[in-house]
C-alpha cells in the first residue's frame, strides 16, 4: 500500500481552475513543474526570433557546427541543444505575436525545422549504441522530451486563444503533429 503524503505546508495558486472549469487549488511545486523555463533546456533567450530575415544565418550557423563535430555524443547533443533552442525561439515568437500571420507562417516554419532536429538525434543514435556515453544522452532526451512536449502544448494552448482564425485550425495541426512525431523519434531512439 503506496500512500501520498499530504499537501500541508505548500503554497496554493487559487485562481487556478480544473479542467472541468470549477476552480481548484495546486500545490506551487506542481504549477511550476508545468512552467519550462529557458535555462531548463540549457539554451539562451533569444533577440532574433524565426520572422526575422537574419534567422537563416543562424539556422546555417547551427548546421555549419553540426557538419563539423564528427563525436556522435557530442553531435547527438547539438542536435538537442538546437532542438530545444528552435522550440525555444518558437515559443517568444508565438508568445509576443500571435496575432500576427507572417509570424506564424515563420512560426510553422520553426516547428518544422525543431522536429527535423529531432529526427536527425533518432538518425544519430545508431552512431550511439556502442558509445559508452549513449545512456546519459538516452536519459538527457528523454529529460528534454518531456519539456519540449510542455513547450508544445504552451504553444497549441497559446495559439487558440490568440492567432488569427483562419490561421488558428491548420497551425493547431502542425502543433499536434509535430508533438506526436518528435514523441516517435524519440521512442525510437530509446527502443
Amino acid at each position: 500500500n503506496v500512500s501520498t503524503p499530504p499537501v500541508t505546508e505548500t503554497e496554493t495558486d487559487p485562481g487556478a481552475t480544473s479542467a472541468t472549469g470549477e476552480e481548484s487549488t495546486l500545490p506551487t511545486e506542481v504549477i511550476l513543474d508545468e512552467i519550462v523555463k529557458i535555462d531548463d533546456l540549457g539554451v539562451s533567450d533569444s533577440k532574433i526570433l524565426p520572422d526575422s530575415r537574419w534567422y537563416g544565418f543562424k539556422r546555417f550557423g547551427r548546421n555549419l557546427r553540426e557538419a563539423f563535430t564528427f563525436d556522435p555524443v557530442k553531435k547527438a547533443e547539438l542536435y538537442l541543444q538546437h532542438a530545444s533552442q528552435e522550440l525555444v525561439d518558437t515559443r517568444k515568437l508565438i508568445d509576443e505575436k500571435s496575432g500576427n500571420q507572417e509570424a506564424m507562417r515563420a512560426a510553422v516554419k520553426s516547428l518544422t525545422s525543431f522536429e527535423q532536429k529531432v529526427a536527425d538525434i533518432k538518425d544519430q543514435a545508431t552512431n550511439l549504441e556502442e558509445h559508452r556515453e549513449s545512456d546519459r544522452i538516452v536519459l538527457q532526451l528523454l529529460d528534454k522530451q518531456i519539456k519540449q512536449q510542455k513547450i508544445l502544448q504552451h504553444i497549441e494552448q497559446k495559439v487558440t486563444g490568440d492567432a488569427p482564425q483562419s490561421f488558428t485550425a491548420g497551425l493547431i495541426e502542425r502543433v499536434a503533429a509535430t508533438r506526436e512525431r518528435a514523441s516517435n523519434h524519440v521512442c525510437d531512439v530509446v527502443s
